[in-house]
């Protein structure tokens, strides 16, 4: 579902769409709010660096805070940012070599930036590539993003952040790199404009204070002519490709403003009046619309009898800047969406609670009468389904409670006693169905943090899984320890899954028996990846139709500081049913 940003709905009208969409759209509003929200955290980002770079006079403390930022919301390692004359280091020895030193001064060949995942599967023949594998490797890093640090396409130095585990660089990571550094680079150019405008006439000066992608001085001269004395930077024309010819064919500069901001855009200035500014459209020549925010300056300071005075003019492209407003803005009106249908299935599920129960008594009273076979097998039916809706309720309501911001309370959990009561109290299931149930545990495993009963609930519900898809052979229960992970892993006989069932089973209400004749709601397998994401872990799965299942729960051990490490931070590498670790202790459940 895709969000008009120009419309902005009421709160009424929010509950209306929140009551429409309350099943089909949940999955998709939470993914919209995972990428709106990172999208906000990046254009929080920008900003500060952004407003930082304004009023900055030395690079290094903006350097600093734009690692410092990159760091923390990528969670990294390290990172260093080299120029020609200044060297910026965090979390990494000193003394790192330059990448790409002859590229300084240069316009790099072929590429702007480099993605590395992981320096030990990533050679290639590209020479720039590998150059950068080697020093992460001796950094003692396995992945990596480099930017070119660019000011007007011009090479000026180099970024580079790095990590010690594999990683994927997505676009939107690439994206906020590329505009850091391009902000970056325009204040270390802005930076050599004040120091050259130090040197040269007052009317230059106030260019210092403006970072622009285009900067121009123009002479108002006594005969109403204005003549470009001196520019730098990319102009309008340019930027929206069209030639002088070519714009004034289609009726001068202002033709290329988008209708609606003409009035906006158009030039009005008086001798030694304040600066404007204005922000406005303008249509390029291959079609695109982009935002452009304007500054004008007049100086009438002239010793020239025809010069009547100076008009300082800056251009920036504020396209992406504008963008991420308007994500922004869709992002809390999908937040609020997200509370609002968190808040309404909290209630509904409350009340239904209620009906529900008398439901449940009645049945049981009306029991207790004197009823024929027919009669009673329709009680029965009743009594089923009450059953069936009250359990819908009960995990509605649970991933109404996990999908809340509320802060949960975690406190040490024992894993080997939750997994071993979720076992035995799935003993009888198993046996009625004839298969073996066995359980193996490592020794002396350490605590994790959680919530035992959400813990439970996950592990209750790969059970009931495996138990219910697996008709013989039986259903093995693993409890071991992974590097810095408690890894309990459920594996079983049972009927196995299709590449692209795998790619589904975690959507909400998604079942397998589209026919809908077995009994199930399609939650329980949402319900564990949401407590596995509450718990810093995550939940994996590797299945082959007709031959078995077997889910991994990976959870985060506690630190010694009593923190768990970020999702990020986990290695899931030797989750590999063929390169198991050893097991000390083992208990059979065989079927009684």
């Amino acid at each position: 579902m895709m969000l008009n940003k120009q419309v902005y709905w009421d709160s009424e009208t929010l509950n209306d769409i929140a009551l429409d969409y309350m099943v089909t759209d949940q999955r998709v509003a939470k993914e919209i709010i995972a990428a709106l929200t990172q999208r906000v955290m990046h254009a929080e980002i920008l900003r500060d660096i952004t407003a930082a770079s304004v009023t900055v006079t030395e690079l290094a403390p903006l350097f600093e805070m734009a690692l410092e930022h990159l760091i923390v919301a990528f969670q990294l390692d390290g990172a260093f940012i080299k120029t020609s004359s200044l060297h910026v280091t965090r979390n990494l020895h000193h003394g790192v070599d330059l990448i790409h030193p002859a590229a300084a001064g240069q316009k790099l060949p072929e590429r702007d930036h480099i993605a590395i995942s992981d320096i030990y599967t990533s050679h290639t023949a590209n020479q720039e590539y590998n150059a950068i594998g080697e020093l992460v490797g001796r950094l003692g890093m396995r992945s990596a993003l480099y930017i070119a640090l660019n000011a007007h396409d011009v090479c000026i130095g180099s970024m580079l952040l790095c990590s010690a585990f594999p990683r994927f660089w997505s676009s939107e990571e690439v994206v906020l790199v590329e505009a850091v550094c391009h902000q970056l680079g325009a204040t270390s150019d802005r930076l050599q404009y004040e120091r050259d405008l130090r040197a040269s006439q007052k009317r230059h000066q106030v260019l210092s204070e403006i970072i622009a992608d285009y900067a121009s001085v123009y002479q108002m001269r006594a005969d109403g002519h204005m003549e470009l004395e001196w520019d730098r930077g990319t102009s309008l024309l340019h930027l929206v490709g069209y030639t002088v010819d070519e714009v004034t064919a289609l009726g001068g500069p202002i033709s290329v403003v988008v209708p609606e901001d003409r009035k906006t855009a158009a030039l009005s200035w008086m001798p030694g009046g304040p600066s404007s500014e204005a922000e406005f459209r303008v249509q390029c020549k291959d079609g695109q619309i982009r935002w452009i925010r304007r500054t004008t300056h007049m100086d009438n300071d002239s010793s020239d009898p025809f010069i009547i005075g100076y008009l300082f003019e800056t251009i920036t492209d504020i396209t992406k800047q504008k963008e991420i407003q308007n994500q922004a803005a869709a992002l809390a009106m999908e937040h609020e969406r997200a509370q609002i249908l968190s808040r309404f299935i909290q209630d509904a599920s409350h009340e239904f609670r209620t009906p529900l129960y008398i439901i449940s008594l009645n049945v049981h009273l009306l029991k207790q009468t004197c009823l024929d076979e027919k009669q009673l097998k329709r009680l029965m039916t009743v009594c089923e389904q009450v059953k069936l809706m009250s359990g819908l309720v009960e995990s509605l309501l649970t991933l109404a409670q996990l999908d809340s911001t509320e802060d949960h309370q975690m406190q040490s959990v024992n894993l080997g006693l939750l997994v071993n009561a979720e076992v035995e109290a799935q003993q009888a299931v198993a046996s009625t169905k004839g298969l073996t149930f066995a359980l193996d545990v490592c020794t002396d495993l350490p605590e994790i943090s959680g919530e035992t009963e959400y813990v439970s609930l996950a592990i209750r519900h790969i059970l009931n899984n495996a138990i219910r898809y697996t008709e013989a052979g039986g259903v093995f229960v693993q409890l071991s320890r992974q590097e810095d992970q408690v890894v309990v892993e459920v594996r079983d006989t049972g009927v196995g899954m299709t590449q692209e069932t795998k790619t589904r089973i975690f959507e909400r209400f998604y079942r397998l028996d589209d026919a809908h004749s077995d009994v199930g709601l399609g939650l329980g397998l949402p319900i564990v990846q949401k407590v596995m994401e509450q718990h810093g872990g995550v939940v994996t799965v590797d299945s082959k139709l007709g031959i078995g299942t077997a889910f991994r729960l990976h959870f985060p051990l506690i630190h010694p500081t009593g923190s768990m490490p970020l999702l990020s931070q986990l290695n899931i590498s030797t989750c590999n049913p063929n390169n198991r670790i050893p097991l000390t202790h083992s208990r059979h459940l065989a079927p009684s």
